[in-house]
């Protein structure tokens, strides 16, 4: 708990609870922004090729947190606390729900000791696609499209002003495809098609109270933490005001030492053309994924055959070398 939940966080709310300083110092806040960017994109990309469901999760939790810090280089402070805050539930979610996969087969190599486990333990499928559904940031129904949004947004809005960030909108819709992907395909593998290995030789149950209640809260967490910071209006309709949280008050200076970081604590507004480049995202990612596994269009043996293909791969499985590194 300390290093999952505390450490990896712990960075991104120090940037955002020293926005003013940060405010005296753009190249460092470019910076910020860059290693934000190139840390979602490269986590994602790592997890396409990853077979064991917890390390999915984690490159995953990874590229999320890079999302987050890309919002603060570009000074949408506001977004990265509101993500930070959604991201927690649905991924701690999908994260104990590979526990409860794992609980009875003692393995997390969905490739080789998962599949069709959705029939046989129902209320883990159910909420893990919930959880799922949070980290893809299916529109208006789930957390994570309202909190992934709002970092799109201010790349968008607070960085469209020469600074390049419209770079980082780009690469961010484009790792966005990447958490589609390798999401379907986690699903696929686990819950879909015939068991394999380990959970072909268990008799596999739906856990007890104990592991599945928490994975409920969890799961309906995951829908409507989200609604504690939604815009004032969604397209065009007014949204109650009691359902705002104000993130930016988390994160204001409380000393005069350094000037508050005003426009990155501005109410998030709903930028429809941003909802649907992410609706998009999650098409190509999920449709390409889905296609290459549940309807087997995909080219068989093609890291076999094609050098590029394989040289791609072996450059995702060894996570561009930053272990040998």
């Amino acid at each position: 708990l300390i290093h999952a939940a505390t450490m990896v966080t712990a960075g991104v709310y120090l940037v955002a609870r020293l926005n003013g300083l940060y405010l005296q110092a753009p190249e460092a806040s470019h910076v910020i922004a860059v290693v934000g960017l190139a840390t979602a994109f490269f986590a994602a990309t790592i997890a396409v090729v990853q077979t064991d469901i917890k390390k999915v999760l984690a490159y995953s939790t990874v590229s999320q947190l890079g999302y987050m810090v890309m919002a603060l280089g570009v000074g949408a402070w506001t977004a990265a606390i509101f993500h930070l805050f959604t991201h927690a539930f649905f991924k701690a979610c999908l994260f104990l729900g590979s526990g409860s996969l794992a609980h009875h087969i003692h393995s997390f190599d969905f490739k080789k000791d998962m599949g069709g486990m959705r029939k046989r333990m129902p209320r883990t499928y159910a909420t893990f696609m919930i959880g799922t559904a949070a980290l893809m940031g299916i529109p208006l129904i789930t957390a994570g499209f309202w909190s992934k949004d709002e970092i799109l947004a201010g790349a968008s809005m607070l960085g469209g002003n020469g600074d390049g960030y419209t770079f980082a909108l780009v690469m961010g819709l484009l790792g966005a495809v990447c958490t589609c992907a390798y999401m379907t395909r986690l699903i696929w593998y686990v819950f879909w098609g015939e068991p394999r290995g380990k959970s072909a030789e268990h008799q596999l149950h739906e856990n007890g109270p104990r592991i599945v209640v928490p994975l409920m809260v969890l799961a309906f967490l995951a829908i409507t933490s989200g609604w504690t910071n939604l815009p004032e209006k969604v397209f065009g309709i007014s949204v109650p005001e009691n359902l705002a949280l104000r993130f930016e008050h988390f994160v204001e200076p409380t000393d005069t030492y350094f000037p508050s970081a005003a426009n990155g604590f501005t109410h998030p507004e709903f930028v429809p053309w941003i909802a649907i480049a992410s609706l998009f995202a999650i098409v190509v990612g999920a449709g390409s994924a889905y296609l290459w596994y549940w309807k087997d269009l995909g080219p068989h043996g093609l890291t076999e055959r094609n050098r590029f293909a394989r040289a791609g791969y072996r450059i995702l499985e060894t996570k561009y070398g930053l272990d040998i590194l």
